[in-house]
């Protein structure tokens, strides 16, 4: 008996998982008002429903103010965060980006291997929203293509 539970993720589905954990972030930043830092952003803090859903845990609002570089895996905390008033929204985007790196590729996370990009030159939650909104769409459309392509040619095969 298959365990579809041990199969590597496909493409779509770790894109997927990509937009709704961005989703969640972009909630958090861009809707909740005030904004809120999550904080704790790392591969373990996604869990994933028996559809593959992502639902994004652990926040630790209630216990925000003793967040330190500690509470994070090595690779997901940003640069600047050596103690825990230094954690902003731009924090939380450098550790979405690490987490991007390790679905998309299937690598764990490390120091020595990530490019540090200064706080400025993050993209707000939204504009990463949209670009994997975009990828997605791409995504869909290929496969719809595909898709018609080989039922032409299963057509014409029969004939």
């Amino acid at each position: 008996m298959s365990d579809d539970y041990s199969k590597p993720l496909t493409w779509n589905t770790r894109v997927r998982i990509a937009l709704g954990t961005a989703r969640a972030v972009e909630y958090l930043h861009e809707v909740c008002s005030p904004s809120l830092a999550h904080k704790n952003i790392n591969s373990s803090n996604i869990l994933l429903d028996t559809e593959l859903n992502p639902r994004l845990s652990d926040s630790g609002l209630a216990i925000s103010h003793q967040r330190t570089s500690q509470n994070l895996g090595v690779g997901y905390n940003a640069p600047e965060c050596t103690k825990p008033s230094a954690y902003t929204l731009k924090s939380d985007v450098y550790s979405f980006g690490v987490v991007m790196q390790e679905l998309l590729t299937g690598r764990m996370p490390l120091d020595r291997y990530v490019t540090l990009l200064e706080p400025e030159f993050r993209p707000p939650m939204s504009e990463v929203v949209q670009a994997l909104v975009r990828l997605v769409q791409r995504s869909s459309m290929n496969m719809r293509d595909e898709l018609e392509a080989s039922h032409r040619m299963d057509d014409y095969d029969y004939q």
